[in-house]
């Protein structure tokens, strides 16, 4: 089945997708400077392995738009609901790498861990995992006991 290696997440502004085959959705997100090209021997794994495997450039690397504009953690991560919506994925493992991983956890901090029921963090720029008097954002102790 043909998928789409591109989804629109605003107007004139679309994602670079890889989208391959079947089973469990594993959202892979890449660092910093990197695309979704970085994952190409995992692609292969996961797909051997019954699995679907979607990676996510980012907004400005790679052969994603590069528009004027922010480009913030927010934003990378309403890009990557968007696209998830888009593709209607439900119980996914979301995993980033470096810089991925801080927005991977500002993903499931804003959208409540909208689509995904596992998150991996590889190397993640995340310094701070919780909530803190000082520090409304991430997970809360709770959420990560779960």
């Amino acid at each position: 089945m043909a998928r789409a290696e591109y989804i629109e997440v605003e107007p004139n502004v679309r994602l670079h997708v890889t989208d391959l085959g079947e089973g469990r959705p594993v959202v892979l997100i890449p660092g910093w400077p990197l695309s979704d090209e970085m994952y190409e021997y995992q692609y292969n794994y996961l797909i051997n392995n019954n699995f679907r495997v979607i990676g996510i450039t980012l907004r400005g690397f790679g052969k994603s738009d590069k528009p004027y504009g922010a480009y913030n953690y927010d934003v990378h991560a309403l890009d990557i609901k968007k696209v998830l919506d888009k593709l209607n994925i439900l119980d996914a493992v979301l995993c980033g790498f470096s810089m991925g991983g801080a927005i991977a956890v500002c993903y499931v901090s804003l959208y409540n861990a909208s689509r995904v029921s596992k998150l991996v963090l590889a190397g993640a720029a995340a310094p701070i995992w919780t909530q803190r008097e000082d520090f409304p954002y991430n997970l809360t102790q709770m959420q990560l006991m779960i």
